[in-house]
């Protein structure tokens, strides 16, 4: 009888190549980018005492001047932050300093604050505590109690500030009260030492500007006009 053999087992099928592309991978979720911060304000730079700050760096205080940051310093109800000039009554020889001291007893702080002493000419003393320079239009030949002199109509003080005298205007020019320089009187008027303002030429007569005299029409001319500035030919 013949032998049976025992049952062969079907070949494994090979595997067929996927037909077409590859399948692609995945696209990631898109994301919003995220916000950027907001940026922090830098911080405000202060300088300590006697110093202020100029926006880049720290400035010394001049001499006469402080800063300080304790608030109620001298009755200031504030931090002061800049230099400023010393109280009335105190001085500071020193730069970069943070208070000033206090002027002796009988003295008076001059006007920048640099010393203590006495009052000169062309300043004042305020409160009995300090020197301060006559203001504009006004003057001291020696120091005066809280207040200069007025400069009077047709002088002029020569300078801005601190002036210790009043001096007449020259002829051909004139000024108002509590002029600083006299100005120069115009064509067709004259003025002389001391006016307070030009007056106007006469008819027949004419002048050019800062004249002290009107100058009187030649033969064969004239002016019918009060202020003439010429003459005319007939």
């Amino acid at each position: 009888m013949p032998t049976t053999g025992a049952p062969t087992a079907a070949p494994t099928p090979v595997p067929t190549p996927a037909t077409g592309s590859p399948t692609a991978p995945p696209s990631p979720i898109p994301t919003s980018p995220r916000p950027s911060a907001i940026p922090s304000p830098g911080p405000t730079a202060y300088c300590g005492g006697g110093y202020e700050w100029n926006g880049l760096g720290c400035d010394e205080c001049g001499v006469g001047k402080y800063s300080n940051l304790t608030a109620g310093k001298y009755n200031v109800s504030s931090q002061v932050r800049t230099c400023i000039l010393c109280p009335a009554g105190r001085y500071q020889k020193k730069t970069g300093q943070g208070s000033c001291d206090a002027c002796d007893d009988g003295e008076l702080s001059l006007s920048d604050r640099s010393d203590c002493g006495f009052c000169s000419s062309g300043t004042f003393v305020y409160k009995g505590i300090s020197c301060e320079k006559c203001p504009e239009g006004t003057y001291a030949p020696r120091a005066v109690a809280d207040a200069c002199i007025d400069c009077f109509e047709g002088g002029h003080t020569g300078q801005a500030l601190a002036a210790d005298s009043c001096q007449s205007c020259d002829s051909g020019t004139y000024s108002e009260e509590k002029a600083v320089n006299c100005s120069t009187c115009v064509v067709g008027t004259f003025s002389g030492t001391s006016f307070s303002a030009c007056i106007s030429c006469d008819p027949g007569k004419y002048s050019e500007a800062g004249a002290s005299t009107c100058t009187s029409c030649s033969a064969g001319t004239y002016s019918s006009q009060v202020g003439s500035m010429n003459c005319t030919d007939w």
